[in-house]
């Protein structure tokens, strides 16, 4: 237990102001209670105005990170805390940037420190606490076994080991076999008076210590599932048999959805939108209207009848009860839908499976100013031209079948041959990556002005450096 000491801001670790009565002058010491020896660095030791006699001294001081520190010499010091007698302590003067450091030992003689054995008359339970205790009890009594049984599985061809036994000091056998004894009797050891192919070691609190059988373990292996596909409640989506819907008590909170009043109520709802806005096809357009009304930090909200129908069309969009499926990466064919209008862009992430196409995901968003300069192109529209959108369908499919150039495969990690083929140009890099022959995905990359001076060679390294990223 350490005594009430001096603390500021900032300061990650409990320190004390000791008074250097020969110097009058305070110096604050870092309290560690792992350490052997008390530190002065040479910085705080030239800074004296009364310097000791710093004698020689052999010991040799080792962080706790294992750094061997470069020792002077030691030097005895009158130091006081509070009101206290002054004492004389040995401090080790070495050379080091850290704060000065007070040992254990000289901590408890000042009085800094306390050791408690033992704790009578313990704090109250907070009532919070003493209700979880209550309602989960089962988890805190007993031992923790769990019903059943465990079964572990060794790798083929590993020869057993038998480890010699741990000798124990004469004066702990008593006690460590009568720990043994209650071990045994609450089923937490098993007693073997047979013979046995595998031996391990016994550390002296009580436990094992199996190096030998856990290199010959065969591991089991358990994949984290992916948030898709874990049913999740909790954030508003249920999963059940491959296919991710919204939870009806979420659905029924959207539908009772009132016209904001103010522009917090407004945030609130663009906020859950925008959380389920992959259930959503075009979020992002449909979406912008109402978002404008929060910029620039309005005082009032100025709600409107195509505000009010933008918003039924999210809550619609939303409590018709969308379906998304999850992916199945062994079969069906992967296909990207893209769509550009004047105000955004949208894509739709599906797959064919039995024949049927399934949306995974939809994903859009607003264009940005500069974006919606960007001419000529799709999505133009001029006094003598029509509103213009091109839509394009990107196809991966599984391994299998007639290649064609046009078509992409997914990456299978598994492949005999991983290649990646660059190439640069006077304006622009291009990277092409497959595997055993299909190509999986392009990236291209334009070149700066600055790049565009490189020399060819330099432009192929650059190349490669991009495939690479």
């Amino acid at each position: 237990m350490i005594e009430s000491i001096s603390t500021e801001e900032k300061v990650e670790k409990p320190y004390a102001l000791i008074k250097l009565t020969e110097n009058d002058s305070e110096l604050a010491f870092n309290i560690d209670t792992g350490a052997e020896a008390n530190i002065l660095p040479l910085k705080d030791f030239n800074k004296l105005a009364r310097k000791p006699v710093l004698l020689p001294t052999t010991d040799v001081l080792t962080s706790y990170t294992r750094e061997q520190l470069k020792v002077l010499g030691t030097a005895n010091l009158k130091v006081q805390y509070k009101n206290q007698t002054p004492q004389t302590h040995t401090f080790h003067v070495v050379c080091t940037d850290r704060a000065p450091i007070l040992s254990r030992q000289s901590s408890k003689r000042l009085q800094l420190i306390k050791f408690v054995l033992s704790v009578s008359n313990p704090a109250p339970i907070r009532p919070v606490i003493q209700k979880l205790l209550n309602e989960f009890s089962v988890v805190f009594e007993g031992i923790g076994t769990l019903p059943g049984t465990c079964k572990i599985y060794l790798k083929e061809g590993v020869i057993p080991t038998i480890q010699p036994p741990k000798r124990v000091p004469f004066a702990l056998q008593a006690k460590f076999k009568e720990e043994l004894d209650r071990l045994e009797s609450l089923g937490v050891i098993e007693k073997v008076t047979k013979p046995t192919q595998w031996v391990n070691s016994l550390v002296l609190r009580i436990c094992l210590n199996p190096v030998d059988l856990n290199r010959a373990i065969k591991r089991l292996h358990y994949p984290i599932p992916l948030f898709d596909e874990v049913a999740a409640k909790c954030k508003g989506v249920v999963v059940t048999q491959g296919q991710i819907s919204l939870d009806p008590e979420k659905i029924e909170s959207v539908k009772n959805i009132k016209p904001p009043q103010t522009i917090k109520q407004l945030r609130g709802i663009l906020g859950l939108m925008s959380y389920f806005r992959k259930f959503i096809r075009n979020y992002a357009q449909v979406a912008k209207p109402l978002t404008d009304l929060t910029r620039g930090n309005p005082q009032k909200i100025t709600w409107s009848k195509i505000a009010q129908y933008l918003l039924d069309h999210l809550k619609k969009a939303l409590t018709s009860e969308p379906i998304l499926c999850l992916p199945d990466f062994q079969t069906g064919q992967f296909v990207v839908t893209t769509d550009a209008s004047t105000k955004g862009i949208g894509a739709i992430f599906s797959q064919i499976i039995n024949g049927e196409e399934k949306v995974i995901a939809y994903a859009s968003r607003t264009l940005t100013p500069g974006e919606n300069t960007i001419q000529p192109g799709y999505a133009e529209q001029t006094p003598q031209r029509p509103v213009q959108t091109a839509e394009l369908r990107m196809e991966y499919k599984p391994r299998g079948g007639q290649e064609r150039d046009s078509e992409c495969y997914y990456f299978d990690p598994e492949a005999k041959e991983i290649e990646v083929i660059t190439d640069a140009s006077q304006h622009g890099l291009g990277a092409q990556l497959s595997t055993d022959g299909a190509t999986v995905a392009f990236a291209s990359h334009s070149l700066s002005e600055t790049e565009q001076r490189y020399s060819q060679m330099e432009k192929e390294m650059l190349a490669i450096t991009f495939a690479c990223k």
